[in-house]
């Protein structure tokens, strides 16, 4: 069937090939894997604010990138209508995503 058939992931693109070294699919891990940490951003917050050494190793590595705002993440059902997105006896809010640029001046 069609799980066995081996797709052309390059679209043809010369300089793919070569940054790979032979091992494509190792390299698309790879790519994937860093896309993912960047996207994701775990551990790039504390408290809602911004982590610098994050940022700075993230324009270590990707110079002429903009690091993300925020991170993407999905949510649950359950998680997008629970608990989690009710504030806490402080005011704000449980579940850390949300805490990301929350300012309690202006909830």
């Amino acid at each position: 069937g069609r799980r066995a058939e081996k797709w052309d992931l390059t679209g043809g693109n010369a300089a793919l090939v070569a940054r790979a070294k032979g091992d494509l699919e190792r390299y698309l891990n790879k790519l994937e894997d860093k896309a993912r940490k960047a996207l994701e951003m775990k551990r790039c917050f504390r408290n809602g604010v911004a982590d610098d050494r994050a940022r700075a190793a993230f324009h270590s590595e990707f110079p002429t990138d903009h690091y993300p705002a925020a991170p993407l993440r999905a949510y649950r059902f359950t998680t997008a209508g629970g608990c989690m997105n009710r504030r806490d006896d402080a005011g704000a809010p449980r579940n850390p995503l949300l805490k990301i640029g929350f300012n309690p001046d202006r909830p």
